[in-house]
């Protein structure tokens, strides 16, 4: 997202009597050069005001102060300035009061590094001292860290999603209140468990994120069980694994899940996505040759690239029998990608050799679609109808 439409926004609020500044991430990330995603902006501004000034919003979250106010094809959560009361089902407050204090705005946020505001002018405000944490590449939670997580238990997992993705330390007063409150993620729905674990996952620096989740003990509240078993594999290179579909699996392989599909609906994971997992899971386990020329053409370079950076991943040890470019090379080097690339179809077949339809015609075709990948057959109309002639002839004589 961009910051200078962000900009333009809080000037749109302030030519409107309001106060306004980007808060939250966007503050961190530009901190540490890190790509900006999301942009959210807290203003003195009420959800009516907004929803008023504003010709496009999107009044997503009135109750709570928060309104989506598209600007130039972008989008922007604006949050009045809030402090928040009890948090009866750990996760929403009892009640949300709205002030005008940017300062107590960024009081009720989970970690320092991410209660900052900056307005139009460049201009940062950091009352909690979080570029001093930046600095010292840790977490540390905004007041009573006990407090934090109480209200939000999601806060912890956030806490090693960012000890993954960030590669910070936890402040030790932040740490020792994860160990001791883990339990409370046993109420934290498993939709956001698994989006902070996906985060965590593909984080660039995962390995010290699932470090901490074993050794806090907070990975005995997620789907499945035996998650030690990670830890032989925790130091491994895991930004070797491109795509997440491959963590999943690999993840799923060292834990020697045995209910994959279970585990996987457990997490609440797409129905597309567990497809991709369980296929690649086949994949790393099965016993035949997968760097054939029929296993390239039957499952692609795509998956059985994945597989090499699988084996690759769980066998460090072992040499890699192919690379990826080695696969991705092979691949156009096959004589056909599919088999309407065949010289023949059904219907000249069955001219061929002047047979009724029949289950017949599709096990031919499968022959010889193998025989032509496999090289054994000239993928040529006329070497290909001289082959089915005497195969024909052989089948009338047998």
């Amino acid at each position: 997202m961009s910051i200078s439409i962000a900009i333009e926004v809080i000037n749109h609020l302030r030519k409107h009597g309001y106060v306004a500044y980007m808060v939250g991430g966007v503050i961190r990330d530009k901190l540490l050069g890190r790509p900006i995603g999301d942009i959210d902006i807290a203003s003195d501004a009420r959800p009516e005001d907004t929803l008023r000034i504003f010709p496009k919003t999107i009044p997503v979250g009135i109750e709570h102060g928060t309104v989506i106010v598209r600007w130039k094809h972008e989008s922007f959560e604006v949050t009045t300035f809030r402090k928040e009361s009890d948090y009866a089902d750990f996760r929403h407050p009892t009640e949300v009061h709205f002030h005008k204090s940017i300062e107590e705005d960024l009081s009720r946020r989970d970690f320092t590094i991410n209660a900052m505001a900056m307005s139009s002018d460049g201009t940062i405000i950091d009352p909690l001292d979080g570029r001093s944490d930046i600095k010292r590449r840790q977490m540390r939670a905004v007041g009573d860290p006990l407090e934090r997580f109480y209200e939000d238990p999601l806060r912890m997992m956030r806490a090693i999603r960012f000890v993954g993705v960030l590669g910070f330390s936890l402040e030790e007063k932040t740490r020792q209140a994860l160990l001791k409150q883990a339990h409370l993620l046993k109420n934290v729905a498993v939709e956001r468990n698994r989006d902070e674990f996906e985060k965590l996952i593909t984080g660039e620096y995962c390995q010290s994120g699932l470090q901490l989740l074993i050794e806090s003990s907070i990975h005995r509240f997620l789907p499945g069980k035996d998650y030690e078993r990670l830890l032989p594999y925790v130091n491994r290179e895991w930004n070797q694994l491109i795509r997440i579909e491959e963590r999943w699996a690999v993840i799923g392989f060292c834990l020697q899940v045995k209910q994959l599909k279970q585990w996987l609906r457990d997490w609440k994971l797409p129905t597309n996505k567990i497809k991709k997992i369980i296929r690649l899971s086949a994949l790393i386990q099965s016993s035949d040759d997968l760097k054939s020329d029929w296993s390239l053409y039957e499952y692609g370079p795509f998956d059985l690239e994945s597989v090499v950076r699988m084996e690759w991943f769980l066998n460090v040890d072992e040499p890699v029998e192919f690379t990826e470019s080695e696969l991705r090379s092979r691949y156009e080097r096959l004589p056909i990608k599919r088999r309407s690339d065949l010289a023949v179809n059904g219907h000249d077949i069955q001219q061929i050799l002047g047979w009724k339809p029949g289950p017949w015609l599709g096990d031919l075709m499968a022959v010889i679609e193998r025989n032509v990948v496999e090289n054994r057959l000239e993928n040529n109309r006329f070497v290909i109808k001289e082959w089915v002639q005497q195969w024909g002839y052989r089948q009338e004589k047998s």
